[in-house]
């Protein structure tokens, strides 16, 4: 997306700046179907599979560019050109539709409250640096191995599907004491999807444990109002 016009115009594809136009557009206009998505079939699903439809467009747009685009007498071939297009469509496609808008809906909703504001900062922050890190490495990498860069982020989005698979609990349709509870009774991500939280005071969060280890009043981790979980023999 940063580079796309000096990439389409280096295969020789005529009017590139239209070209990043037109993948501009794409990802605007896939960004609102990721809205219904996300809340039909859920954070895991959605990351997962946008994980996925990525890693498939970056190894067939990695593996075009690196073995088909140049021909033997050092002249592009235009059909190769036009088929990374297509795929750099598909990809931005997946990306506006799944993790562009989806990973901030779940960073807001997966850390507990003592911790959430700290701990957005700290994704913000993740964010910009890896922005500035890829835009200001990038032409230097593929000035040395091409588009065989594109093997890089198709391994970085595998390792993404499995992380969400194995790691990241379903927070979809729940709310963020329901979610703190489930980190709480230690739910795993991969049975997190049909859990079924507790109702009322059983919910546990970080704050109340917090407070009972401070031997503070309120509602305890089995319900009711006490100020501490007494032991009795």
């Amino acid at each position: 997306m940063y580079y796309g016009t000096t990439i389409f115009s280096s295969i020789g594809i005529e009017n590139s700046f239209i070209t990043q136009i037109i993948l501009g557009a794409v990802n605007v206009v896939c960004t609102f179907p990721g809205l219904y998505m996300v809340e039909k079939f859920g954070r895991r699903k959605c990351l997962t599979g946008g994980s996925l439809w990525m890693f498939t467009c970056f190894i067939i747009y990695a593996s075009i560019g690196h073995f088909m685009l140049e021909n033997g007498d050092g002249t592009t071939n235009q059909t190769a050109g036009y088929i990374m297009i297509i795929f750099a469509c598909l990809f931005i496609a997946a990306f506006a539709s799944t993790w562009g808008p989806m990973a901030w809906a779940c960073v807001a909703e997966m850390y507990p409250g003592r911790y959430r504001s700290q701990a957005i900062s700290y994704c913000s922050a993740s964010n910009w640096f890896w922005n500035f890190y890829l835009g200001f490495f990038t032409p230097l990498i593929t000035d040395r191995i091409g588009f065989a860069y594109g093997y890089v982020f198709a391994g970085c989005n595998l390792l993404a599907a499995l992380t969400v698979y194995f790691f990241f609990i379903e927070t979809n349709g729940k709310s963020l004491e329901q979610i703190d509870t489930m980190y709480l009774m230690h739910v795993p991500p991969r049975k997190s999807t049909n859990w079924e939280a507790p109702h009322g005071e059983d919910l546990i969060t970080s704050d109340q444990l917090a407070n009972q280890k401070a031997g503070k009043k309120g509602p305890n981790m089995m319900g009711g109002h006490d100020t501490m979980v007494e032991n009795k023999a």
